[in-house]
Parts: structure tokens; sequence; C-alpha cells
């Protein structure tokens, strides 16, 4: 059984979960803190988007979900390494409209 929690409530159990134990973190990615590492990638995540609202560091080991990008909704599968949340699995929330890449768009 993999929980699902939000920063803010992930940050109140981190007693709970320690480091190691899996579980989902979902919120959204904070503006300008997204990083590309050698492994994949280095961003912020928080329950809101109003400036204060509670954040969890993330570090992502594989390739980002194609519609990945700051501000977006995100579920992430890992679990705690000390202060910073390790994930292998990402999920984006998005919207229905479909809109195909123009020429040359880079779509990552």
């Amino acid at each position: 059984l993999v929980y699902y929690l939000t920063p803010d409530e992930a940050l109140e159990q981190r007693a709970d979960y320690s480091d190691g134990r899996r579980f989902q973190l979902g919120g959204f990615v904070e503006s300008g803190s997204v990083t590309e590492t050698p492994d994949g990638l280095r961003f912020t995540v928080a329950s809101g988007s109003e400036p204060g609202t509670p954040s969890v560091p993330v570090e992502h080991h594989g390739a980002p979900a194609q519609l990945f990008q700051s501000g977006i909704g995100v579920v992430l599968e890992g679990a705690w390494r000390g202060a910073v949340f390790v994930s292998d699995t990402m999920k984006v929330k998005h919207d229905e409209t479909y809109r195909p890449p123009e020429p040359g768009e880079d779509v990552r």
C-alpha cells in the first residue's frame, strides 16, 4: 500500500515515513526551482501556488514526464532520503486539451 501525501502532510508526518519508505507526493512544481542533473531533475514541490506554502525539495531520477514544467501539478512516487524526497516515478496533471507540437518545438 502506497499512501498519497501533500507536501504539508509529508512534512508533518515525516517521523512516520522513515528513509526508504515509499509514498506518493503530490503538489505544484515551484517556478524557478527546476534544475537538470545527470540522473534527472531537482526541483521543489509545494502544497499550493501561493508564496510561503509548505514545500519539499525533490530529486527525480529518470526522464521527466512529457508535459513536465514549472507551475504544473505533479504526483511523484519515491521515498525520503534525509530532507529530500527522491522519486523514480512522475505523473503530471494536465487539462483535456490536446495540441500537437509545432514543428521544431521541444516537447520535453
